[in-house]
């Protein structure tokens, strides 16, 4: 597939702004501390009486260091308090299970980065323990258990153990090889390393290997992500996910070191990104989201072209909708119609868990135009398009009439070849899923700018 050209990149570059990902809608920036735990119980409780409960679902996100994850966190508990934070895990876990039938287990299990990192193997498998105890964890050809970690957060012989605590999918973050790149983030990563995890995984049999990569790093160069690249494909993993470094001077952590280091502009962000998707495509591997990139065979591939993938809290997924419980300081749930986010802070969670409740701090309750937007930018990002008349029939209105303002708004990335605009639908060009989430933006009544409508309904 041709690459751009640079007048290609410099058009792009006028939309390139920071955008987010999404992973709720709205963003975490909405929820409201008048949602409290109170309203989590009832959701909770009401979720057991669907006719068909949804999967529950458990996400446990968590960072030594905040700077290097997307976990919204104030704080971050050190590896000598291990101990501690399990034990309050463990307590927050008992308390969620009460709400829950018993019948409902858990068929998804998600545990972030710094996880094997704080946690020694017995730690972990205390923790998936009380998930069983409580819960009960549904192993078989559906489940999914991921944990995320560094190329030298997890020693090659704890793998095997990983693999017998039932974890099926290893991400590994890699950022960039490059060691200009590397002394600029404070990262200590080697090729040699990193083909050492993979082959400690394979012999394992965790079926699903993926890597993640950062683009717009600083220091990051066209030639030295291009060699990283290379060395990554020679791994041969399932998925690897282009993520966008987002620079946020005055954070604590090694990342700021880069703070004194030269960042990419928006067009060599950009022809990063396009010789990324570019080198990937032409390796057989195929695009499905935002920016991660599968094998054919891959499931994440099988849903999308089966318009089943979803976009959520966990990234890109073919799972159908959970229930998510979210464990652990910042972490998200969603249950039902409403999302409910825990204490930043590590002495307020403590010290919600040790009077007895759960840690609930704030939250959004979905209006029905919530409900719609998130459907219309969901679609938008896992499947690059939306039907009007799907999302007519799920939320009884009229496409055109509803997103008025919004298709006004497209006419400009229409023009400039970001979006395709057929008589029932909407969809992304190759351009525009370079920008998939400032399109989507156009769809958030918090930041398209645009004014808001009455809810219109079919009757």
């Amino acid at each position: 597939m041709d690459r751009f050209t640079p007048s290609d990149l410099a058009l792009l570059a006028t939309y390139d702004q920071p955008a987010p990902r999404y992973a709720t809608y709205p963003r975490p920036a909405r929820f409201d501390e008048g949602v409290s735990v109170r309203d989590y119980r009832q959701a909770a409780r009401a979720s057991n009486e669907d006719p068909i409960p949804k999967p529950l679902a458990v996400h446990v996100p968590f960072c030594l260091r905040r700077s290097y994850c997307r976990d919204d966190m104030d704080t971050a508990p050190r590896a000598q308090r291990a101990d501690q934070y399990l034990s309050y895990l463990t307590r927050e876990i008992a308390l969620h299970a009460a709400l829950y039938d018993r019948d409902r287990q858990v068929e998804q299990l998600s545990l972030g980065g710094g996880m094997p990192a704080l946690f020694s193997d017995a730690q972990l498998a205390e923790l998936i323990g009380a998930v069983h105890r409580h819960f009960g964890l549904r192993r078989g050809r559906a489940h999914d258990f991921a944990l995320q970690v560094g190329p030298n957060g997890v020693a090659l012989k704890r793998i095997a153990t990983l693999a017998q605590l039932g974890f099926n999918r290893l991400s590994v973050v890699v950022h960039d090889l490059d060691p200009p790149v590397q002394r600029a983030m404070g990262h200590r990563q080697d090729a040699a390393t990193l083909a050492g995890l993979f082959t400690a995984a394979r012999r394992a049999h965790i079926p699903t290997l993926g890597v993640v990569l950062s683009l717009g790093l600083p220091g990051q160069t066209l030639a030295g992500l291009s060699t990283t690249l290379t060395t990554l494909l020679a791994l041969r993993p399932e998925r690897i996910d282009l993520s966008r470094y987002s620079h946020r001077p005055g954070l604590p952590g090694d990342r700021q070191r880069g703070a004194g280091v030269v960042l990419p502009t928006r067009e060599q962000r950009l022809a990063m990104l396009d010789m990324a998707v570019s080198h990937l495509e032409a390796s057989g591997y195929v695009r499905v989201g935002m920016a991660q990139f599968v094998r054919p065979d891959d499931a994440l591939a099988v849903a999308y072209r089966e318009g089943r993938l979803r976009h959520d809290v966990n990234g890109d997924t073919e799972q159908p909708d959970a229930d998510l419980i979210g464990l652990g300081m910042a972490a998200i749930s969603k249950v039902g119609e409403g999302y409910y986010q825990n204490a930043r802070e590590l002495p307020r969670y403590f010290a919600r868990l040790d009077a007895g409740e759960l840690p609930v701090w704030r939250g959004h309750e979905l209006s029905a135009d919530d409900r719609l937007r998130r459907d219309v930018i969901q679609r938008l990002l896992s499947q690059g398009e939306v039907d009007f008349r799907a999302i007519e029939k799920c939320h009884r209105i009229v496409f055109r009439n509803y997103f008025a303002a919004e298709l006004i708004a497209l006419e400009r990335f229409i023009r400039d070849g970001l979006v395709v605009l057929l008589r029932g639908s909407l969809a992304l060009t190759r351009q525009g899923w370079l920008l998939a989430n400032r399109v989507a933006m156009l769809f958030d009544r918090e930041l398209s700018g645009l004014a808001p409508v009455r809810l219109q309904i079919v009757r």
